[in-house]
Formats: structure tokens, sequence, C-alpha cells
């Protein structure tokens, strides 16, 4: 579940990078815990994207044990999907974000 989490997390902040580079508002939450931009910044990604992913998954999968209609409704793939699910995700973060220091630190 925590991969999955990440997996989603990365998914979320992807569009939001999709969205800051075609000039979208985006509304992201700062959150001033201590003096410090690296720990305000870890609370707010952690609120903004890491929160919703966890409670995405806990009510898609684990709430109310739907986790065994699953398991009977589906095979076990024996983790096959999910290193391509992996690696597009990374893949797609990385292409938006590289696009974004590009635009805005070489042109």
């Amino acid at each position: 579940m925590l991969l999955m989490t990440t997996l989603i997390s990365l998914n979320l902040l992807t569009v939001a990078v999709l969205l800051g580079i075609f000039k979208v508002k985006v509304f992201l939450i700062t959150m001033e815990v201590l003096p410090g931009t690296i720990l305000n910044s870890f609370v707010s990604g952690l609120i903004q994207f890491v929160l919703p992913s966890f409670i995405l998954n806990y009510f898609l999968v684990l709430h109310k044990e739907k986790f065994k209609k699953l398991i009977t409704k589906y095979e076990d793939r024996h983790g096959k999907i999910f290193l391509p699910y992996l690696f597009i995700s990374v893949g797609v973060f990385i292409i938006p974000v590289l696009l974004y220091w590009w635009l805005h630190n070489v042109l």
C-alpha cells in the first residue's frame, strides 16, 4: 500500500506540474511549521499529495475489507503489472519536470 500511495502521489504531483507548465492556477497549500523551507515543503507535500492518495487507497481497497472481494474477483499476477506502472509513473513525472525546468531556466 505504501508503494501505491507513493506512485499515486507522484501522479498527482505530475498533474500539478503539467498544470503549472500551461499556466493554470493550481491551489497549493503552504504550511509554516518551523522556520525553514524544506520542512514546510515536506509537510505541504504530505498534505496535498500523500494524504489524498492514502485516503483514496484506503477507501477503495482496505475499507470494509474490500481487498477480499478484489482477490476473489481478479487473479494474482505476482507483481507483473506493478513494475510497468512504476516505470510509466516515474517516466511521466520526469518528462514534465524537465520541460518545466527547461522552460523556466533555459528560455
